[in-house]
This record gives structure tokens, C-alpha cells and sequence, in this order.
């Protein structure tokens, strides 16, 4: 795998982790404490599997650091935008307004400009 194919696959991982997290976090009882709300969260199948991709992002990530200029690793990393949004909309069902829109296409327009 290429040096940007580690960037890429980590941010994807990383994108994956934040809807999974949602998901374990979105079924917690609401009149707990606060603390007891996260032990609840840290417990769900989901969430300790967010974490799970969370981790391995983080170690391909290095790999892809020790190959990247950071100037030009770290913009990718907002490419998780346009990974989140469209998850959310395709599996938690959020809608993606005409503003979101033009907002991720400057953010890939821009991450084009870095890279090049």
C-alpha cells in the first residue's frame, strides 16, 4: 500500500470509528448521571468497537507519517468530513443540507490543491 493509501485508510478507519460511536452512544438511557451514562457508553458493542478502529487508525497513521510531509498528511485528515457526512446520512439517516454540500466539495477542492 502506497503512502497515501495509509493516509487514506486510516482517515476511513477513523471516519468509521465516529459512526460507531454514535451508534453506541445514541441508546443510553438519558436520566442517568453522567457517569454512570459513560460507563453505560463505554460498555456498548459499538463504542469498544469505534475504539478498536480508532487504534488501528492510529498505527497506520504512523506508517503514514513516516512517509508524508505533515503539511501535507495532516490536510487529509479533513477528507474524514466528507467520510462522516455521507456515512451518516447512509446509515444513521441524517440529512446533508445544500450548504454541507458545497462546504465538503471546497474541503476536497482544497485537499487537491495540497496534494498536488
Amino acid at each position: 500500500m502506497g503512502k497515501y493509501g495509509l493516509a487514506l485508510f486510516s482517515i476511513t478507519l477513523s471516519s468509521m470509528a465516529q459512526v460507531m460511536l454514535k451508534l453506541g452512544t445514541s441508546h443510553t438511557a438519558a436520566g442517568l448521571s453522567a457517569l454512570e451514562r459513560l460507563f453505560r457508553m463505554l460498555v456498548q458493542p459499538y463504542v469498544l468497537g469505534g475504539l478498536a478502529l480508532y487504534g488501528a487508525s492510529t498505527l497506520l497513521w504512523l506508517l503514514a507519517l513516516s512517509q508524508l510531509k505533515l503539511s501535507v498528511a495532516y490536510p487529509l485528515v479533513s477528507l474524514s468530513y466528507l467520510l462522516v457526512v455521507g456515512a451518516s446520512h447512509l446509515i444513521l439517516n441524517e440529512s446533508i443540507t445544500s450548504s454541507q454540500l458545497l462546504g465538503l466539495c471546497f474541503i476536497v477542492i482544497g485537499v487537491l490543491f495540497l496534494v498536488r
